[in-house]
């Protein structure tokens, strides 16, 4: 069994947290910073309920068949007795990976649904508000300021002192589900790099 389930514990753990580096510091940085306000939120709205279950399912994952003394379901079988006692002394690693599902799933099953219910509303709210503006400058005979009209026209935020109190509601509403999700992928995140350091603390390279 610890045949199987060694190379497939460190597999599941490093794909686990290469994927979560790569996602949340590389990925959605460069997609932030070269793509149209536009394609970046609609390749976020299909790309992170993705990385979140692929999150979820990896963590799970990494608990199934770590050791016993890291609370893995597998490597309880065949353990002796004291191998059990072994395992409940472990409890910094068993602590972070409970960590580290537990944001998961919060993640994937609450705060990544409704940061997008949230930004498809403020998005429909700010481009009504642009509708309205570009209505009110051609009436009034003003000449549309660059970025106003065509495609453009969604790359700015309209939210401002200006802005009607149910776009102010939607765009605080997106704003404090988006840092949930944040925050709760940044400690999966901690809690990953708190579980492969007592993992790496427990190799031999002998």
């Amino acid at each position: 069994m610890t045949t199987i389930l060694a190379p497939s514990h460190l597999l599941a753990f490093s794909t686990l947290l290469g994927a979560q580096l790569h996602q949340t510091f590389l990925v959605t940085s460069l997609n932030f910073t070269h793509l149209p306000r536009p394609a970046f939120k609609t390749l976020q709205k299909a790309a992170f309920p993705a990385y979140f279950r692929a999150q979820t399912v990896l963590v799970v994952l990494t608990v199934v068949t770590g050791p016993a003394a890291a609370g893995g379901l597998l490597g309880l079988v065949g353990e002796t007795g004291s191998a059990t006692t072994a395992r409940a002394g472990a409890t910094w690693d068993s602590a972070a990976l409970g960590v580290a599902l537990a944001t998961a799933l919060a993640n994937w099953l609450v705060y990544s649904p409704r940061t997008i219910v949230a930004m498809d509303a403020r998005t429909r709210l700010e481009t009504r508000a642009r509708e309205k503006e570009k209505k009110k400058q051609i009436d009034q005979g003003e000449e549309l300021k660059d970025g106003d009209s065509g495609e453009n026209q969604t790359e700015l935020p309209i939210v401002n002192a200006e802005a009607s109190p149910e776009l102010k509601a939607a765009a605080r509403n997106f704003s404090r589900n988006h840092a949930m999700s944040i925050h709760l992928n940044l400690i999966t995140i901690i809690a990953t790099l708190v579980y492969g350091w007592g993992l790496a603390g427990r190799m031999s390279f002998s």
